[in-house]
């Protein structure tokens, strides 16, 4: 059964502003077919690495000549041969919402197309599904917003309205959400079989994304470094001791975890500085690997039950957490910049959210209840901050279902926690 998806309404915008658009993401995060659903009577193409699909890369012109507009092209990544004859098609149309491509890595679409077509293009990052997708806890108005109004939404607009804006959670658990991820294939996948489910498209990302953007001789040393990299989700990344665990350089640390972000696996969020130069060029990280279904699977995480014993579960929250946060952040139009800060002394708030030059400190916590010592990160951070009418109402994202004051400057808010709009 399909899923309404976030960003259905801004793609429908796009339509109408852009003559091709891109829909990016994961394997297996819904690409194609949220752009089916959107664009029902539009033809859908698919693309293999192998076979060439109506002699498309044989000749890229006759094939466009014969094919309908809209047209989806999905997996255009194994098939760049005919982006060039594309850029020249949307020169002479003037019309908008021609071309839907799909992708899942970014080396190939993003490079090849958005080069070639700057102001013609417009980008889309689907990924996984979220708690409020799962649990249909939002619908469209008639300007096609989406519903609730996220909470995210409400907390930069006017942080100290969040406790009375919010009527209660998703159903979803913390620990279900974890070990099932937000991958649309694992929704009806019974829960004893998930593995074979994750051991299926770990194979196929290995053999088929990573074997295209890029020339790897041992592949199973790339699966160790996947799964030693799972193993570091919501934590600094070492280039060095990276490489060392992994038995490989540094360089290549660094750039098997490009490929891991270009294929949509793996995002990285850099330490907040006053100076914005140091935040260009810091050479710290903070990674989180996009999907906490294959993380468990990767940390050999038996079953549900088994989330709360393991040393990673705050990790995992943490993860869990972040990627809603950044998944939002790109729904409502990329409304705020995110950093983690972090001291010599590791006095340490986990997100710092840039809005309009003012911050927004979140801290996130996986448990049920909250206590004063949850907070001493966020009092660290406006200590060391001397422009303290910058920093915005904290929060404390945690397991529980109150969203409630824990002092005067923070809120206490479930993290799948649901608006007073959708609720209307």
């Amino acid at each position: 059964m399909y899923k309404l998806r976030h960003i259905e309404g801004e793609l429908r915008r796009m339509a109408h502003l852009f003559k091709v658009i891109i829909v990016t993401g994961a394997r297996q995060v819904g690409k194609t077919t949220l752009v089916q659903h959107v664009f029902p009577h539009a033809k859908i193409i698919t693309f293999d690495p192998n076979e060439d699909v109506y002699q498309a890369r044989q000749d890229p012109a006759f094939f466009f000549q014969t094919q309908p507009k809209p047209l989806i092209l999905d997996a255009i990544q194994y098939a760049p041969e005919l982006l060039p004859t594309l850029k020249r098609l949307v020169d002479q149309d003037p019309g908008y919402g021609q071309y839907f491509l799909t992708g899942s890595h970014n080396l190939q679409v993003l490079k090849n197309v958005a080069e070639s077509m700057a102001g013609r293009v417009g980008i889309l990052n689907l990924t996984p599904l979220t708690t409020y997708e799962i649990s249909e806890s939002f619908s469209f108005d008639t300007d096609n917003e989406a519903h609730p109004a996220l909470w995210l939404k409400e907390y930069l607009a006017d942080p100290t309205s969040l406790p009375s804006k919010i009527t209660g959670t998703t159903e979803q658990s913390a620990v279900s959400a974890i070990w099932r991820g937000g991958l649309p294939g694992t929704l009806h996948f019974p829960s004893k079989s998930l593995s074979r489910y994750f051991s299926g498209y770990f194979q196929t990302y290995i053999q088929r994304d990573i074997r295209t953007i890029a020339d790897i001789s041992d592949l199973t040393a790339f699966q160790q470094f996947v799964r030693i990299i799972s193993a570091l989700t919501g934590q600094e990344i070492n280039n060095t001791h990276l490489g060392r665990e992994a038995d490989i350089d540094p360089r290549t640390a660094r750039n098997w975890l490009r490929l891991l972000q270009h294929s949509y696996q793996w995002q990285e969020i850099v330490p907040y500085s006053k100076n914005a130069i140091k935040q260009v060029v810091s050479t710290k990280t903070k990674g989180y690997l996009n999907d906490t279904g294959l993380a468990c699977f990767l940390l050999k995480i038996p079953d549900e039950s088994s989330v709360l014993a393991h040393p990673a579960r705050g990790a995992l929250f943490e993860t869990l957490v972040v990627n809603l946060i950044t998944t939002m952040i790109h729904v409502l139009g990329d409304v705020a910049h995110i950093y983690y800060w972090r001291t010599r002394n590791d006095a340490e708030v986990d997100l710092i959210l840039d809005h309009n030059g003012a911050l927004y400190p979140i801290e996130i916590k996986m448990r049920a209840t909250l206590s004063n010592k949850d907070l001493s990160g966020l009092r660290a951070f406006k200590e060391a901050n001397k422009d303290k009418a910058l920093i915005k109402t904290a929060l404390v994202i945690y397991a529980g279902t109150e969203c409630y004051w824990l002092d005067q400057e923070t809120i206490a808010l479930p993290w799948n926690a649901v608006c007073k709009d959708f609720a209307q």
